[in-house]
């Protein structure tokens, strides 16, 4: 996880869309288990971690929606 809305909402820069103390940034995981950022396109980036991941947050009866925004 990169960053996180406050748990009440509330300002906070420089997201516009984490104001609702709903949002969270993830970063893309990787195949080797490291920390840092990775494309889509490296052939670190773990797209079967990432399906767990986006199904995992839709299994959960508190997540409304998931939007995947990819930011190169």
């Amino acid at each position: 996880i990169n960053e996180l809305a406050k748990p009440k909402g509330g300002k906070y820069e420089p997201h516009k869309s984490h104001q609702t103390g709903l949002n969270a940034d993830i970063r893309l995981p990787k195949s080797d288990g490291s920390s840092g950022s990775v494309d889509f396109n490296n052939p670190l980036y773990d797209q079967n971690a990432c399906r767990a991941i986006i199904m995992a947050f839709n299994s959960c009866p508190l997540v409304k929606s998931v939007d995947l925004m990819i930011q190169n």
